[in-house]
């Protein structure tokens, strides 16, 4: 538009010159002209042409006026939303910044405080990279945002790329991939399952209408949905929607990994911002499944489970053609997460509701601070859901150890000789894989004589 105006301006401008000499020329003439009055009515309206030349070039003038004054203004809002921005990066980074410092304090694990030394030295480096910016938003000079922001999608795609965690709504499947063998995880389907990808859409499915997941419509559509299906049966658990909340997974000498969960149902137990202990199903919403949200879920439920203090299972809906449910199981064919595919929302939920029936009603009411395993339930052809704890593969702590033999020694008879009927002598298979990576070690310091 500003080039336009100038290519118009200057044509005005010629042509008024081109008048100017016309002018000029009958002026000469009509002193030695026989006819005086046709020259000078041919002079009248070049003079009234010029008139009109010059008024429509100050119009023109005036316009590129407020097109240069409504570019500035755009220009400084630019500028003052990418201040704003990068001010709220620089915030966030510093709180996070602190927190580290405070876990790594705390903390006794030593293969968590490298972690953490690791998480430590990324923030230090992105504050340096915030505080840059907002000095160079500072002192730029006016008329530069573009090359401000331009400057910034550089930094932030840097960042991303040298960052030591991956969004698990952005991971790669060979990452993905990288993320599961570091944890000695292999993803393996139920029996018999449908396909994965059967579930794929191209696009948003008719619950969502013309919105993204967590716009404010569609929250209030899930949730009254998902309330629906469990408040009735369950009344004392908690429905919460936690989009806005992240998640962290930190699988040993590899990136970090997070991401947000739209939904969890949870003990009544842990409530406010303790609602992570309690966990016992995550839903993950889409507005259509692609080959990213089964990857987001997988991570999502590992995500839950090392956090939560009960068994985790974790659904992934579009909300019309059902979805898929995660768990990890821990028996003697090794570590893996199982998937189900499930074809309507009716088996969706059922299998849901099918997990909460399977557990303890102390779990339920929130009597229980935390629960290790289900009750054997016909999901898992008589098996159970137990849960998961990721650990960086140290030796096991005294303390699981001494969990692991006395749940053994309990199983027996005072006289010896009749195992427990409850629980099959197998199930002490799962707890031994359910220990850390490298828990078999002798450790250099024992509790037990």
């Amino acid at each position: 538009l500003c080039c336009a105006m100038a290519d118009a301006i200057a044509k005005l401008q010629l042509e008024i010159l081109d008048t100017n000499k016309k002018i000029a020329r009958l002026e000469l003439e009509q002193e030695s002209s026989t006819n005086p009055t046709k020259l000078a009515r041919e002079l009248e309206g070049l003079r009234s042409c010029k008139a009109e030349l010059i008024k429509f070039m100050e119009q023109h003038l005036e316009a590129q006026k407020i097109d240069l004054e409504r570019r500035k203004l755009e220009e400084q809002q630019k500028k003052r939303e990418l201040k704003m921005h990068e001010l709220n990066n620089l915030e966030e980074c510093q709180m996070k910044l602190l927190k580290t410092k405070d876990e790594l304090t705390n903390c006794v694990d030593e293969a968590r405080k490298a972690k953490l030394r690791e998480q430590l030295a990324e923030l230090e480096i992105r504050e340096m990279s915030r505080k840059s910016t907002l000095d160079a938003l500072e002192t730029s000079p006016e008329g530069q945002p573009e090359m401000m922001s331009l400057l910034y999608r550089i930094d932030k795609t840097l960042q991303e790329n040298i960052s030591a965690t991956r969004n698990a709504s952005r991971i790669g499947k060979e990452e993905w991939w990288q993320v599961l063998k570091a944890l000695q995880l292999r993803l393996v389907p139920a029996l018999g399952d449908p396909l994965q990808g059967d579930l794929k859409k191209e696009k948003s499915v008719a619950f969502w209408g013309k919105n993204h997941e967590t716009h404010p419509e569609n929250i209030a559509k899930y949730m009254s949905v998902v309330s629906s299906e469990f408040s009735t049966a369950y009344p004392e658990l908690q429905i919460l929607d936690v989009h806005k909340t992240t998640l962290n997974l930190y699988p040993p000498n590899i990136f970090n990994v997070d991401g947000q969960v739209n939904v969890v149902v949870a003990s009544p137990r842990y409530r406010g911002d303790a609602w992570k202990d309690g966990v016992l199903i995550g839903i993950e919403m889409k507005t259509h499944i692609t080959d990213q949200s089964f990857i987001k879920a997988q991570a999502e439920c590992l995500m839950l489970s090392d956090n939560s203090s009960m068994p985790v299972i974790q659904l992934l809906t579009d909300m019309e053609s059902g979805g898929v449910v995660y768990y990890v199981v821990t028996d003697s064919d090794g570590r893996r997460i199982e998937s189900r595919v499930l074809r309507t929302l009716e088996g969706l939920w059922a299998f849901a509701t099918g997990f909460l029936a399977s557990l303890e009603r102390e779990v339920i009411t929130g009597s229980a601070h935390q629960c290790r395993e289900s009750n054997a339930t016909e999901l898992l052809g008589g098996h159970k859901f137990r849960r998961y704890s990721l650990h960086t593969g140290a030796a096991a702590g005294p303390a699981q150890v001494t969990d692991t033999v006395l749940r053994f020694l309990s199983n027996f008879e005072e006289d010896g000789n009749d195992l427990d009927s409850d629980q099959p002598a197998e199930d002490f298979n799962d707890d031994l894989y359910s220990l850390p990576p490298g828990a078999a070690a002798i450790p250099e310091r024992s509790d037990f004589s």
